[in-house]
Order: C-alpha cells, then sequence, then structure tokens
C-alpha cells in the first residue's frame, strides 16, 4: 500500500509542474562502455527482477532481497483508516486524469503538461518515447530526472557577451529541455541543468548546441551549433558498496569573441591607434600610419574625398566609402571597401601590400591574427634609384645636401639613411683649377647673413668646413648680380649658387644638417 501510495502522490506531484530531481553523487565525464571496460568500471545491466545494477559489485548487494515492511500491530486510531483510504482514492483519481489529460504538447504521444512559464514541456512520468521509465522493482538508486552539462570556457581576450542556449532530446529526438546560461568575459565555468521524466541510468540522450558559442568539445570532438551529439548516464555501486551516479557531463565550451588583429612591420610591432581590426573577413588597417612605415606618403584631397599613398610617380587613390580603388591611373574594385571610422580612414591591408609589392603573411592564432609585413619592393626601387640611398649616406638631422662637382648641381634631400627623397635641386658654380672645392662629409656648421668685399658682397652664407661653403653669386650692394655664372669653375673654393636658390636653401635645411662634395 506505502508504494502504490507513493507513487500515486508522485505521478499527482507531476501533475501539477513538481519535479524532483537528484543531485549528482559525484562529477564526471560520462564514459562508452568501451572506456568503462578499459578503466574497470562497471557497466549497467538488468538483475533477474528487473532492476538495473553495475558490475563489478559484490553478489550480496547484486542480490539483496527487498526489504520487508514491518507488520502493523497498533490500534487504528478512530478515523484514520476511513481518512486514509479517501486520501488514496483522491490520489488514484489524480493520477487517472493526469494519465487520461491531453496529451497534445507532448511530441510523438508522449505524456507533457504545459508548463506555468509556457516555455516548454514538462513530462509527466510515463513513456516518453526513446526514454527507459523505471519498473517497480528497479534499485531506486538507479532512477535520476534530471542532466547536469558542467562546461568550462576557453580564455579569449574579447569575449562577446553571449547566452549559451542548449537542448536536451530523447534518443527518439523528442525535445526534453532547453537551458541557457550568460556567457562573458569574467565566465570560467557554466551549470547546465535539465530536468528530465524519470529515467533509469545507462539511458542516452542527445545533446543539440543551439547558439551562444562557437562550439562544445566532448572528449576530443568538437560540435558547433547545429550539430548533435550523444550522452551516455550510467550508475554503479563501488568498492566500497557506496553508488555512483553518472549524470553529469563535463564538457569545454568556446565563447563568442571578437579576433584581435596584430600588425608587424620590419622593425616589429606597431603601435597602432586606432587598432587594426576585421570587418566581414576583411583585415582592415588605419591608412596613414601602415603606410608611412613602409617608407610611403599619404595625403587627403577633398575635392574627391579620398585618400592618396603614393611614392615617386606611382600614387593609389582610395575612394571612401567606395569599393572603387585607382591604382597607378587605372580604376579596379577592391575587396572591401575604403571605410572611414572614427575620423580614421581604413583601407583592406591586403590592397595595400599588394599594390606596393610588399610582402605580407597573416597567422591565425585563433583568439587573434597577426599580420606581418615585408619591405615594399616598389619602395625599394624607387630609393635605390637614388645614388645617396645606394651610398648610405646619413645625416644628424632629417636633412641632407649633396653637391656634385662633376655636374654643376645642388641637390636637397628629406628623409634618412637609405630613404632620402629629393626636395630640391639647383645649379651651381665650384672652385677653380688652383682653388678646388673640397670634397668628403661634413656637417653644416655655421649660418651668417654675408661676407663683404670692396665692390660686391656674397650671402647668405652655409658655412660647412673652415672657410668652404655655400653662398650665393658676387653681388651688388645696390642690387642686381656682380657676377652671376654658374655650372663653371671660378671660386676660391666655395659653392655659388643664384640668390633665390641659397635663399630657399637657408630657410629649409637646419644647422648640423650633412653636406656631402663629391667630384
Amino acid at each position: 500500500m506505502k508504494k502504490q501510495l507513493t507513487a500515486l502522490i508522485a505521478a499527482a506531484l507531476m501533475t501539477f509542474g513538481v519535479c524532483a530531481f537528484a543531485a549528482p553523487a559525484a562529477l564526471a565525464e560520462a564514459k562508452t562502455p568501451e572506456q568503462l571496460e578499459q578503466t574497470n568500471e562497471p557497466l549497467l545491466t538488468e538483475s533477474e527482477d528487473g532492476s538495473m545494477i553495475a558490475y563489478p559489485v559484490s553478489p550480496a548487494a547484486a542480490n539483496r532481497p527487498e526489504a520487508e515492511e514491518p507488520e502493523n500491530t497498533a490500534e487504528p486510531v478512530p478515523g484514520e483508516t476511513e481518512s486514509a483510504e479517501a486520501a488514496e482514492k483522491a490520489m488514484t483519481d489524480a493520477a487517472d486524469e493526469t494519465l487520461t489529460a491531453d496529451a497534445s504538447g507532448a511530441p510523438d504521444g508522449g505524456h507533457a503538461v504545459a508548463d506555468a512559464s509556457g516555455d516548454e514541456p514538462v513530462f509527466t512520468t510515463g513513456d516518453v518515447p526513446g526514454i527507459t521509465a523505471p519498473s517497480e522493482g528497479t534499485d531506486p538508486n538507479n532512477i535520476a530526472s534530471s542532466v547536469d552539462l558542467v562546461i568550462d570556457m576557453e580564455e579569449h581576450p574579447l569575449v562577446v557577451d553571449s547566452f549559451a542556449v542548449v537542448e536536451l532530446y530523447s534518443p527518439e529526438d523528442v525535445l526534453l529541455a532547453s537551458a541557457s546560461e550568460w556567457v562573458g568575459g569574467i565566465t570560467e565555468r557554466i551549470v547546465l541543468h535539465f530536468d528530465t521524466p524519470e529515467y533509469v541510468l545507462g539511458q542516452t540522450f542527445k545533446v543539440k548546441l543551439v547558439s551562444g558559442l562557437n562550439w562544445l568539445q566532448y572528449y576530443d570532438t568538437q560540435y558547433p551549433p547545429g550539430s548533435v551529439f550523444y550522452i551516455d548516464t550510467y550508475g554503479y555501486y563501488d568498492e566500497n558498496g557506496s553508488h555512483v551516479t553518472g549524470n553529469d557531463f563535463l564538457m569545454t565550451g568556446d565563447p563568442l569573441f571578437t579576433r584581435d588583429v596584430v600588425v608587424y612591420n620590419e622593425y616589429g610591432m606597431m603601435d597602432l591607434s586606432p587598432k587594426a581590426r576585421l570587418i566581414d573577413g576583411v583585415t582592415y588597417v588605419p591608412v596613414r600610419q601602415v603606410a608611412e612605415s613602409l617608407g610611403l606618403n599619404v595625403r587627403y584631397d577633398g575635392r574627391y574625398n579620398s585618400v592618396a599613398v603614393s611614392i615617386g610617380n606611382k600614387a593609389v587613390a582610395y575612394n571612401i566609402n567606395s569599393p572603387i580603388t585607382n591604382y597607378f591611373g587605372t580604376d579596379e574594385m577592391m575587396n572591401g571597401t575604403t571605410r572611414s571610422i572614427g575620423g580614421y580612414v581604413f583601407v583592406p591591408v591586403r590592397s595595400l601590400a599588394e599594390a606596393f609589392e610588399t610582402g605580407i603573411e597573416v597567422l591565425d592564432f585563433i583568439d587573434h591574427f597577426d599580420v606581418i609585413l615585408g619591405e615594399s619592393q616598389v619602395v625599394d626601387d624607387y630609393y635605390d634609384s637614388f645614388y645617396v640611398n645606394r651610398m648610405g649616406i646619413g645625416s644628424k638631422t632629417n636633412y641632407l645636401v649633396w653637391v656634385s662637382k662633376s655636374e654643376y648641381k645642388v641637390r636637397a634631400y628629406k628623409g634618412q639613411q637609405y630613404k632620402w627623397e629629393p626636395i630640391g635641386e639647383f645649379p651651381c658654380a665650384i672652385g677653380a683649377p688652383g682653388t678646388p672645392t673640397i670634397t668628403g662629409q661634413f656637417d653644416y656648421i655655421s649660418r651668417e647673413s654675408a661676407w663683404n668685399y670692396d665692390t660686391y658682397y656674397v650671402g647668405p652664407i652655409m658655412r660647412f668646413y673652415n672657410g668652404y661653403a655655400l653662398h650665393s653669386t658676387l653681388l651688388y650692394y645696390g642690387g642686381g648680380e656682380y657676377d652671376g655664372r654658374v655650372g663653371v669653375q671660378i671660386s676660391h673654393g666655395c659653392v655659388r649658387l643664384h640668390p633665390q636658390d641659397i635663399n630657399w636653401l637657408v630657410d629649409n635645411i637646419p644647422l648640423y644638417s650633412r653636406i656631402w662634395v663629391t667630384e
């Protein structure tokens, strides 16, 4: 009678949406039968009385008789018998109503009662397709009514807040329950709890990752959203006679995250601000910072809302908010769109690299990309076209002056060693054969306004070694050139330039710049 009453109470509780669940006895990864054999853990099997037990267990434990109910010798209290009978009848009626209730909400004819929240079906005790329900003789320790997934999260620096949603199914594809948990940058572990119809341990379930994670890993396999995999519960008695319940499953989850992009050039990692980023599968970089690091020039053209990246006479024009890009005079469709983000212009890094023949290598480290840029062949060829770069001439400033006596030329450069660009070129006169201009590398050490003589003067003066200097042609005090000849050997050793040319040099070349004089 007590057993029948207990079953009826349980049925009534399920009718009103109340579901008891057993707390797991131990947290463990579920094991396949082959793995259980390898670890000597027992397999579930059915005993003669129909209950599920696990071997190896002691023969006494396997065949222990069911405890007999003690005989009730107490005198009944007046009215107690009638009350008990009335209660039993009420429970029986409730159970009958449960079993005959409309089961239209249960898939494939299973028994379900609408949950108060309306989110998912709550199954009553009964036949759910694919679920082995306990029988009267089943060992109570081998009965469970829940499943837990314990998911440890992979670490990523840029985790996107989301909700991990997972569904639990019977082997016959009946949806039993759905669970979700918030996942963010601080999440290390989540536990998803699923209430199920009562089942006998050894039951197989299907798990489906719906959304919120890149994948779930169970043993050595990763399952992306939409995929389904099996889990197997288990139960057994250990060597001490304690029951071990296996309805907890340890897994690994990969949260949603954005991928950082780290850019390197020939000098090392670039400290880009704003940072490079991945947009629609294309890696974008702030064009000015990256282009200038490659030795390229960058200029915004407001007339066309475009950015021109150039070196020498070669230029690429990126049209903002358009994929159409002009490569060295020819319009082409780019893989991506030139974008303006926060006041900065971003372009696809591969477009920039390939246009200027820059080596590019992309390394995928799962949570970020390393973009490694080499030297630009176009830039190298351009700089190598200048003799000062091929000779490796350096300067204490970002400016250099080269006097070529054989060409009667003075050339000015801006940049740095191996990467000088010409900014000016002027004709000159040099020392006469008897008073030649000195050759070598010198520093511009003094700036003077004029050197005065009886009938003329010269100035301004850029002195670079003792009495040697660059200065103007001979000038009248009252104005005009006393002797304006250039392209000849005529001076006492100085380098003469037209007044407008020496004035430009004085205005643009800072003190201590290198003066390189060659034959």
